[in-house]
């Protein structure tokens, strides 16, 4: 029993220096060029053709749905960060009140989202962009001042005329208040419309008013559509 167990020793000594040889022997060939190319990387300054901080505001002029305008340009964000090393994009929210300060206290950023309202008022910060996008000439009219195309569209709306299946009158309501103007959509269309003479509220509170009674046909947005359209799946509106 003693001589097998010194047989084991000496075979375990025998075979860790064979392994420790082997591991000295090969390691430089798989260890070191991991090395290299680490410290490589360590040492490396890349170039990039911007690199920074870039300030993107986003000014709220009208109504949105529960898919946030902001979020979805925090995902363009992310993905054009991916894309281009060493450039960060930072986000802000602001309403037009907020945008006003700003402005007055000559603070603009480096891009800038907005709506209806506001173009005029930094229509001179804003640099002219002459390559195609493959957006529809009418919805790019919208971003050109002075013959120049100073902003590109990149959200759709639209406006319905919604009426009761009961409708006795044609009385229609609508919101008026803040920067959009539903009324531009009814022009553009050549409708001759009976408007109700109080519109100085938000096109929420015009939808509400339109459920109450308060008159049977509204000038509505495609969220006031996917609200009615619900009450009507569900029986509680025809």
């Amino acid at each position: 029993m003693t001589k097998l167990k010194v047989f084991f020793d000496w075979f375990f000594k025998i075979g860790l220096s064979i392994l420790l040889v082997l591991f000295l022997v090969f390691a430089p060939f798989t260890i070191m060029p991991s090395l290299l190319q680490s410290q490589a990387n360590v040492n490396r300054t890349d170039e990039f053709q911007s690199q920074g901080i870039f300030e993107l505001w986003h000014i709220e002029t009208f109504e949105g749905g529960s898919a946030s305008r902001t979020s979805f340009l925090e995902k363009q964000a992310i993905a054009f960060e991916k894309e281009n090393k060493g450039v960060y994009i930072v986000v802000n929210s602001m309403s037009l009140e907020q945008f006003a300060i700003n402005v007055s206290n000559d603070k603009y950023p480096n891009m800038i989202s907005f709506g209806i309202g506001i173009g005029d008022a930094i229509a001179d910060k804003l640099c002219s962009m002459d390559f195609d996008v493959g957006i529809r000439d009418d919805l790019l009219g919208g971003g050109i001042f002075n013959k120049k195309q100073l902003a590109m569209p990149y959200i759709l709306g639209g406006y319905a005329l919604i009426s009761k299946g009961d409708s006795q009158s044609n009385v229609v309501g609508t919101g008026f208040k803040g920067s959009t103007n539903s009324l531009k959509s009814v022009v553009s269309n050549g409708l001759d419309i009976n408007l109700s003479d109080e519109i100085d509220f938000d096109t929420y509170d015009a939808y509400d008013k339109f459920l109450k009674g308060k008159y049977d046909t509204l000038l509505g947005t495609q969220r006031d559509v996917y609200r009615i359209k619900n009450r009507v799946d569900k029986g509680t509106l025809s």
